[in-house]
């Protein structure tokens, strides 16, 4: 259940209100997919227009994120 659900808002501002110790984790920016309809044929044609600026899935290890330890992130009152 992330914030949103549980608080019914991500707002830091209003999140320190209701649990002064909430913890801020940093994200990285999210990554843009795109999924093609239409004929068979029209998507080969785009992926190939498109092959160029494909980029590999990025891996956490390969942009400098330690793995997650959810039992470090779990504050225990």
């Amino acid at each position: 259940m992330d914030r949103k659900e549980k608080y019914g808002t991500r707002s830091q501002l209003r999140l320190k209100a209701i649990d002064p110790n909430v913890a801020v984790f940093p994200l990285q920016p999210k990554f843009r997919y795109i999924l093609l309809a239409g004929s068979p044929r029209f998507r080969r044609h785009v992926r190939k227009l498109l092959e160029l600026h494909r980029k590999p899935y990025p891996k956490r290890m390969n942009l400098g994120i330690a793995p997650m330890n959810i039992e470090e992130m779990v504050i225990r009152t």
